[in-house]
């Protein structure tokens, strides 16, 4: 009986993929990111659920930086094509949200909090306390 790969380190090989010195490696590494990410919603909540998707923003403001250099790796153009697509993808399933939308999220959650029950005055009577 044929046995298909079976990994339960799948997280390690994605991040030894994406953190190769190797531009061609990493390149490969976020397009199975982007193809994993793309199968389906459930496949990509569980990798965004690792720090994959920090990774693949660091991947971003690597190559934007490079892009400043006098000759820039071509390879790295393609990488940060492919993250930047990723993470689009991830936020049209509503799986990550802008730094805009998580501030604006942050302020309604706070507009939920229960408001703060006043601390007892003191001499109040509080059982155990001496006066």
């Amino acid at each position: 009986a044929a046995r298909g790969f079976e990994s339960k380190q799948w997280n390690d090989c994605l991040f030894n993929l994406l953190a190769s010195t190797d531009v061609e490696i990493c390149f490969r590494g976020c397009v199975i990111v982007q193809n994993m990410v793309a199968s389906c919603k459930d496949t990509a909540e569980k990798v965004l659920d690792t720090q994959i998707m920090e990774v693949l923003q660091a991947l971003v403001v690597k190559a934007n930086l490079d892009s400043g250099s006098a000759q820039p790796n071509p390879v790295l153009v393609k990488v940060k094509g492919v993250c930047e697509k990723t993470l689009e993808e991830t936020h049209k399933m509503n799986i990550v949200r802008t730094q805009h939308e998580a501030v604006v999220a942050e302020d309604e959650e706070e507009d939920d909090i229960e408001p703060w029950m006043r601390a007892p005055a003191a001499g109040s009577g509080m059982v155990g306390c001496q006066q």
